[in-house]
């Protein structure tokens, strides 16, 4: 994939995957600049059918909380619940419990979690709509049966007109 520079940030598994579960959010930490705030990252993820999508990006400003592990928009008790019940895994995720993503669950996350606590985020999202995989689907095959109903319908026209120079 190449050295990750200003313009190419990428992550790929040669033998496995990734899962996104709906909702996730992955900090990009020093990787995205927010004082620049260009707003023009793209997200592409590739199906196991090979298809490659788009996903959504959301900018959020203002209030991040990085221990609000329910993304309720604050944190509390039940933040702390859920780094309870994440502690030790090595394999995290936010919803786990890994307020500093760096994919296990310890005490630094509780640390982050106990100084954020109380606090309530002001994030102001904002996301370019993302088609689902249905809807692309149902695109393409609408697209595809008006490709073989004008291609037909134009050789009907052009035996029709042939025919009559003759």
């Amino acid at each position: 994939l190449g050295t990750p520079d200003s313009d190419l940030l990428a992550e790929a598994y040669l033998q496995g995957s990734s899962s996104f579960t709906n909702g996730l959010s992955i900090n990009l930490g020093s990787a995205y600049n927010v004082g620049v705030n260009a707003q023009d990252l793209d997200f592409t993820y590739r199906l196991p059918t090979g298809d490659v999508l788009e996903g959504a990006v959301n900018y959020v400003t203002g209030g991040f909380l990085a221990a609000d592990f329910n993304s309720s928009g604050g944190v509390n008790a039940a933040d702390l619940a859920a780094w309870k019940a994440g502690f030790g895994d090595v394999s995290a995720m936010k919803s786990d419990g890994d307020a500093d993503n760096d994919l296990d669950v310890d005490g630094t996350d509780f640390l982050i979690w106990q100084r954020q606590l109380g606090q309530t985020g002001s994030a102001s999202p904002t996301s370019a709509a993302v088609p689902e995989p249905a809807s692309l689907l149902l695109l393409a095959s609408v697209a595809s049966a008006f490709g073989v109903w004008s291609r037909n319908h134009g050789m009907r026209a052009f035996l029709k007109n042939d025919h009559q120079l003759h």
